[in-house]
C-alpha cells in the first residue's frame, strides 16, 4: 500500500504534464491547419493519424478517472471535467471518421496511400469505449451524477460496435494493399499494435457491464 501511495504523485505529475502538453499540441496544430493558406485536398491531406486527437483526449480521461480519488479538487468538478472531455473525444471521432470515410469512398486510393495509420480508426473508437467504461465506474462515487451511467454505457457500446465494424474492413484493405504493392516493413506498422491491444482491453472492460444482459438472454434461451 505504501508503494502504491509513492506512485500516486508521479502519476499526478505526468497527468498534469500530459494535459498541458496535449492542449498545446492540439490547439497549435488546429490553429496552424486552419490558418494555412495553401491547404491540401482531402485526397492528399487526410488519413487515420488525425484520430490521434481522439486518442490523446480519451487517454487523459482514462488516467484522470484512475487518479480521481487522489486529486485535491472537488469530486463533482473533476467528474464534470472528465465527462466533458470524454464527450469532446466522441464528437471529434465522429467528425474525423466521417471525413476519413469521405476520403476513402469518394477519392481514388493507391496501395501506397493506404498507410497503417488507418488502423487508428479502430483504436480511437476502442479507447473511447474504454474511457466511457472507466468513467462510468468513476461516476459511482457521485450519486448526483449516476443518472449519466446508463447513457455512458450505451455510447460505450456504440463505440465498441464501431471499433468492431472497422476491423474486417481494415483487414480486407490491408490484404489488398499487400497484393498490390507487396510486403515491405516500415515503422508505420506500429500503428496496428495499439488498435488491436486497445480493442482487446475495451472488450474485457465492457463485458462486465453487459454480463447481466448476456446471462439473462442465455438463460432464457436455455429454459425455453
Amino acid at each position: 500500500m505504501c508503494r502504491e501511495q509513492h506512485l500516486i504523485l508521479p502519476g499526478l505529475i505526468l497527468w498534469v504534464v500530459s494535459l498541458v502538453t496535449s492542449a498545446l499540441l492540439v490547439y497549435t496544430f488546429l490553429t496552424m491547419v486552419i490558418l494555412q493558406q495553401a491547404k491540401p485536398s482531402p485526397e492528399k491531406g487526410i488519413n487515420g493519424s488525425f484520430l490521434l486527437l481522439v486518442v490523446s483526449t480519451q487517454s487523459l480521461v482514462i488516467l484522470g478517472a484512475a487518479l480521481l480519488p487522489n486529486m485535491d479538487v472537488r469530486l463533482d468538478i473533476q467528474l464534470f471535467a472528465l465527462l466533458s472531455g470524454w464527450l469532446i473525444g466522441i464528437i471529434l471521432y465522429l467528425v474525423l471518421v466521417t471525413i476519413i470515410l469521405y476520403r476513402l469512398l469518394f477519392f481514388p486510393i493507391n496501395a501506397s496511400e493506404l498507410s497503417p495509420s488507418y488502423w487508428i480508426d479502430t483504436g480511437a473508437a476502442a479507447i473511447s469505449c474504454l474511457a466511457g467504461v472507466t468513467l462510468a465506474n468513476a461516476l459511482t462515487l457521485m450519486p448526483s451524477l449516476q443518472t449519466f451511467i446508463p447513457v455512458i454505457h450505451v455510447l460505450s457500446m456504440l463505440l465498441w460496435a464501431m471499433a468492431t465494424f472497422w476491423l474486417p474492413m481494415l483487414v480486407i484493405l490491408e490484404i489488398w494493399r499487400h497484393i498490390k504493392s507487396g510486403f515491405t516493413y516500415s515503422s508505420g506498422y506500429w500503428s496496428m499494435v495499439f488498435p488491436l491491444g486497445m480493442y482487446t482491453v475495451a472488450t474485457l472492460k465492457l463485458a462486465p457491464a453487459y454480463s447481466y444482459l448476456f446471462s439473462t438472454i442465455f438463460l432464457s434461451d436455455l429454459y425455453m
